[in-house]
């Protein structure tokens, strides 16, 4: 199963509100592939898993977007829609992405010891909606850089678009770097 169609699942059901989720919960159960016991008490992975257990990978993200549409949440399956033409352009997985770890997960480590930009980063994040204002400044008060990486990695950990954006804006930022950590893969 590709990470990256799970993770782009996930993030896209953690988006929603709690009752549009469970009229999506609902709406996939009219579906002869999806039994409510299947989405019974399900979070935002269950439901994932599920719709991928029950379809195949390109089904799956195609049949959330239908479902998403069928209760009048265009903007969410419109987004979804998005990631899935990225990931058919791109041959199904996400640039930032090997195997099923994510590269800002995969150098974590390395990222909080060598980034020396992180204010600028903050700022492209809040820029893409990326992170919202309070987490912003959260971040800022942080005293030194190494604090402040490993707090906005804290707060971008559930979010495969927040890690896509990060992943960007670093090789905008800090392009040697990020050459170097490419190379370690």
């Amino acid at each position: 199963m590709s990470a990256s169609v799970r993770f782009i699942l996930i993030a896209a059901l953690e988006n929603l509100k709690k009752s549009d989720r469970k009229k999506f919960a609902e709406k996939l159960c009219e579906s002869p592939r999806i039994s409510r016991r299947d989405v019974e008490d399900a979070d935002e992975l269950d439901l994932a898993n599920v719709v991928i257990k029950r379809y195949t990978e390109k089904e799956a993200l195609r049949t959330v977007v239908q479902k998403l549409q069928e209760i009048g949440l265009t903007d969410a399956a419109e987004g979804l829609r998005r990631k899935d033409d990225e990931m058919s352009a791109k041959g199904g997985q996400s640039e930032s992405t090997k195997g099923d770890a994510h590269f800002v997960d995969l150098h974590r480590t390395a990222l909080v010891e060598r980034v020396s930009t992180v204010e600028p980063l903050l700022d492209r994040l809040l820029e893409e909606k990326a992170i919202n204002d309070e987490a912003y400044s959260y971040v800022r008060a942080q005293l030194t850089s190494y604090e402040k990486m490993r707090t906005l990695m804290d707060k971008v950990r559930g979010s495969v678009k927040a890690k896509d954006c990060m992943y960007k804006a670093l090789k905008e930022l800090e392009p040697l770097m990020m050459e170097e950590l490419e190379g370690v893969n």
